[in-house]
């Protein structure tokens, strides 16, 4: 004697990978600490259409570019519990784009005399430009490494004004004068 019985289930087939988003991401200042680039990329947030509770991981690749400007790509990676694999890349930027930051102003100074050669040579240094009550900070370049060059205007003969313009410059080329 044989008894048959049927049976049915129905289930679906996972084939469709998680969606990985990110937030928002924002670029280090220069020199960023390990803390300073995990910031700058957010997080990532996971969904999938069967799987619950999936979170991303992610890998950052090598620093890409020269001194001024340079890229870290993070590529973010979720798996699902059927083996199904979505990635997203996102890009931060470490720029040094801020000017040197200058506070303070100089002194007038009377000269004796009444051409621009009676004048003292301008100032070539950011110690010197200090000296004289300026105050210079650059967040990405040494004071060592500012460059500092200088303009004059001069009206009138005696008595004689001159005008001296001094623009400091860091390493990768933002200027910020006094």
């Amino acid at each position: 004697n044989t008894g048959t019985q049927t049976q049915t289930i129905t289930f679906t087939r996972d084939v469709v990978a998680p969606t990985v988003t990110v937030t928002a991401a924002t670029n280090p200042a220069c020199n960023p600490t390990a803390a300073d680039i995990t910031n700058a990329f957010g997080t990532a947030s996971v969904t999938d259409n069967c799987s619950t509770g999936l979170t991303a991981t992610f890998t950052d690749g090598a620093e890409q570019g020269t001194s001024c400007t340079r890229t870290i790509t993070r590529t973010w990676t979720a798996v699902d519990a059927c083996g199904n694999t979505a990635s997203v890349n996102q890009t931060i930027n470490v720029d040094d784009n801020t000017a040197p930051a200058i506070t303070g102003t100089m002194a007038a100074i009377n000269i004796e005399g009444c051409t621009t050669a009676d004048a003292p040579a301008p100032l070539t240094t950011v110690a010197e430009l200090e000296a004289q009550g300026v105050a210079i900070a650059d967040a990405c370049t040494p004071d060592a490494n500012l460059v500092v060059t200088s303009s004059q205007t001069s009206t009138g003969t005696c008595p004689l004004v001159i005008t001296r313009t001094y623009v400091i410059t860091d390493a990768c080329g933002n200027s910020a004068s006094v």
